[in-house]
């Protein structure tokens, strides 16, 4: 079987002035980029490339910087040929 692969960038947004909280005040969260010009946090992300078939088989940090430093997130899924 072959597979296509798909990478995203994902990083922190602390104070994200897209996505507020009940108050009004902007909410800090992992953003995930999958190339649609939405603007998805991670767990939106994740779900919305599941219903498009693709699975996560790795996340890499892309520096030590500690626990908010930007990850690439690898999927997979069958390809057509």
């Amino acid at each position: 079987m072959k597979w296509g692969y798909f990478t995203a960038d994902c990083w922190y947004l602390s104070d994200c002035k897209l996505c507020k909280d009940d108050r009004g005040k902007p909410q800090s969260h992992w953003a995930l980029s999958i190339n649609d010009n939405q603007h998805h946090s991670l767990r939106d992300g994740l779900k919305c490339l599941g219903a498009e078939g693709w699975e996560l088989v790795a996340v890499q940090s892309m520096d030590n910087a500690g626990f908010h430093s930007p990850h690439l997130y690898i999927f997979k899924k069958p390809s057509m040929g």
